[in-house]
């Protein structure tokens, strides 16, 4: 399949209007609209959601997005406009998070005047060898009654060092590391912690040491990468760091593109695009980022964990034992086995994903798995065609690429479809006036029906096909 057409008709109406009303305001490539909103799916959702594949324990729906474009492609105006949603919730939890800090500060102020005075009670009693059981007790339970900081919410990162990432999953345990010029990240020194960011795709508990404030744990955070680069940058990356991202298991848990350009052929027409198809996906990704940020003001917050219905749990084992059987030796995964290992639980996570985002209730559906299926499986042929083995191409090939142009050509000239093979013997290109090199290339055409071997007399000719040397030509 092109690159430049992922099977937009298999996503869920929501999600695939979406793609299609982005690709059609901005001219990008759909592989690279695709990605863009699957990125914003996953980050509006992961925080809400976890899914439990079969015989498995419930693991995270974060994925991880790699787009490889030109300069000029508009990613940065897709982008822009499918995390328009995200950007202004973001922009109402920072005021209330301001309000939210002045409480804070004035509360744990006041604390700290109280705790002062407990202790300055006890010190007095101390000195004085008096009891002070009383004013211990007192001051336990202003520990228990300190202040507690309001939760900070921060959902993208356009660049960070680890700790600067680790810090923030402390305070919000769901973010998104977003680059539309991702050449600063993937050189950066949070990538260069493949480590950590495999731990955080698989979503497990990190803790991070603070001087002074001991060790902080964050329990099961969530992170969602989507990176772009310049297929330029791209290349001094992987000529640079290349195997160890292959090795350490990075690139295989991303959703790799690198889709056709669409420049030159981005004509502006005159129908603008319908607001309405924006309209319900921002709707959407505000719904869910709005319930989910009040289930964070509990003290028992639990992530919703989806499992499959009967068919649809059939049919993701039915995909994951395909895709192990095409590991094997001589199987269409061989040669890319790091990603092939990964592919089955991306179903999993995009499935969980569309369930939810689109209204879902109750367990995943087939649909919504097949759905995953198809994508997740041309994502994996975008990988096999990116970092998989060139095949070598077979002599016989080459030399019909050679002989083909020829053979038009010198239709042309002789205004006639049937040459003597005789005559191509003599004048066809050097390398190939070889008699059983040319019977072999001769042979090859006529298997696939690029000409036919004939006799007019008894002198041999070849006659050309004239749906693959047309009328046209001649």
């Amino acid at each position: 399949m092109n690159a430049q057409y992922p099977p937009i008709d298999a996503l869920p109406s929501i999600i695939r209007n979406t793609v299609l009303a982005v690709q059609a305001e901005t001219k990008a490539p759909v592989a690279l609209v695709l990605s863009v909103v699957l990125g914003v799916v996953s980050l509006t959702c992961q925080n809400s959601i976890n899914v439990r594949r079969p015989n498995m324990p419930a693991s995270s729906c974060s994925l991880n997005v790699l787009i490889i474009a030109l300069s000029g492609e508009r990613k940065s105006a897709v982008t822009n406009l499918v995390l328009q949603a995200v950007r202004e919730f973001m922009e109402r939890e920072a005021q209330k998070s301001k309000l939210k800090l002045f409480d804070y500060e004035a509360k744990f102020a006041a604390w700290k005047i109280g705790h002062a005075v407990i202790l300055a009670s006890i010190e007095k009693h101390e000195k004085k060898y008096e009891s002070n059981e009383q004013l211990t007790l007192r001051l336990s339970d202003h520990l228990a009654k300190e202040p507690q900081k309001p939760l900070i919410l921060k959902l993208i990162y356009n660049d960070a060092t680890p700790e600067a990432l680790l810090h923030g999953l402390s305070e919000w345990p769901s973010a998104g590391l977003i680059s539309d010029e991702a050449s600063g990240v993937l050189n950066g020194r949070v990538v260069n912690d493949m480590g950590l960011l495999n731990k955080l795709w698989d979503g497990t508990t990190q803790s991070i040491e603070r001087r002074g404030a001991g060790i902080t744990v964050i329990k099961e955070p969530r992170l969602t990468t989507m990176l772009a680069i310049q297929d330029s940058l791209m290349m001094q990356f992987l000529d640079s760091r290349g195997d160890q991202a292959r090795g350490s298991g990075l690139l295989a848990r991303n959703l790799i593109t690198r889709p056709d350009s669409t420049q030159g052929t981005r004509f502006i027409g005159y129908q603008p695009q319908p607001p309405q198809n924006f309209v319900k996906f921002h709707a959407r990704v505000t719904e869910i980022l709005n319930k989910n940020a009040r289930d964070m003001e509990g003290d028992n917050f639990i992530r919703d964990t989806l499992g499959f219905m009967p068919d649809a749990e059939y049919h993701w084992v039915q995909n994951y034992n395909t895709i192990e059987l095409a590991m094997a030796p001589g199987g269409y995964f061989t040669d890319i086995k790091e990603y092939a290992a990964k592919i089955a639980e991306n179903i999993a996570r995009m499935a969980a994903l569309f369930h939810y985002f689109e209204g879902g209730k109750g367990d995943i559906s087939f649909e919504m798995v097949d759905s995953a299926a198809s994508i997740c499986n041309w994502y994996a042929n975008e990988y096999k065609r990116l970092f998989g083995p060139v095949p070598e191409i077979p002599q016989v090939q080459k030399d019909a690429d050679l002989l083909v142009p020829w053979l038009g050509q010198c239709a042309i000239q002789n205004r006639t479809w049937q040459i003597k093979r005789r005559n191509i013997l003599q004048y066809c290109p050097n390398i190939l006036r070889k008699k059983d090199r040319l019977d072999a290339v001769l042979h090859f055409l006529a298997m696939n029906n690029y000409v036919q071997l004939i006799f007019i007399g008894k002198s041999r000719y070849v006659e050309l096909n004239p749906q693959f040397f047309p009328l046209s030509m001649m």
